[in-house]
């Protein structure tokens, strides 16, 4: 089987520990992970990821907007629980994307861009309206995984979703700027960004999970 490396981190250097090319993070429904980025007029979000269970407003991703500032929430809509369909909110003011997808347990692969004005969930697309991805890039609250981020410091987040994590890409302009994939660091499992190098938990009380 192809290996992907699953980096553990330990006093600053990249130790490589072998993983299956399927290795992921998981939460239970209390986590979240806040990137600390936000989006901007060029931005494309790309996550591969796996629904353990749902209910109707989970957040798979959100970075929410305010005070003219560009909002990204990609989620189950409806209130049902393992059924419904999936969809993002995007722009300033927020608009939904005019087609959607099934919620599944599946492995799914989804995107966003802003800058040609398209998203992606599965084999579904839908296009976006250009004329409401305005607005400054910074200010607002950053994008949260696992959950959708309420406060402007990416402290507290609601709508948590359980469920596996493999990645998650940012592109500005179509140049990758940060590459998370699972990793550990002196125990913690999260994310280690292989453009930018950085290391992103839990942003809670309740440890992740990796596999």
């Amino acid at each position: 089987m192809k290996l992907k490396t699953c980096l553990a981190l330990l006093s600053g250097l990249i130790l490589g520990v072998a993983f299956a090319e399927d290795g992921y993070i998981q939460s239970d429904g209390t986590q979240f992970v806040n990137t600390g980025y936000h989006v901007k007029e060029t931005t494309r979000l790309e996550i591969d990821y796996q629904l353990i269970s749902f209910v109707g407003q989970d957040r798979i991703f959100c970075g929410d907007g305010f005070d003219n500032t560009i909002a990204v929430e990609f989620y189950v809509q409806g209130t049902a629980t393992n059924s419904g369909t999936l969809a993002f909110i995007y722009g300033n003011p927020y608009q939904t994307a005019s087609k959607v997808a099934t919620a599944t347990l599946d492995r799914t692969k989804a995107s966003i861009d802003f800058e040609k004005g398209v998203c992606t969930i599965g084999t579904s697309k839908a296009t976006l309206n250009k004329s409401y991805i305005t607005g400054q890039a910074s200010g607002g609250v950053p994008v949260a995984l696992f959950g959708k981020n309420t406060k402007a410091a990416g402290d507290v987040a609601d709508y948590r979703a359980t469920m596996k994590l493999y990645g998650f890409k940012v592109y500005e302009s179509d140049v990758l700027v940060h590459d998370y994939v699972p990793a550990k660091k002196d125990g913690e499992v999260g994310l280690y960004d292989e453009v930018g190098g950085g290391f992103i938990t839990r942003g809670s009380a309740h440890a992740l999970v990796c596999g």
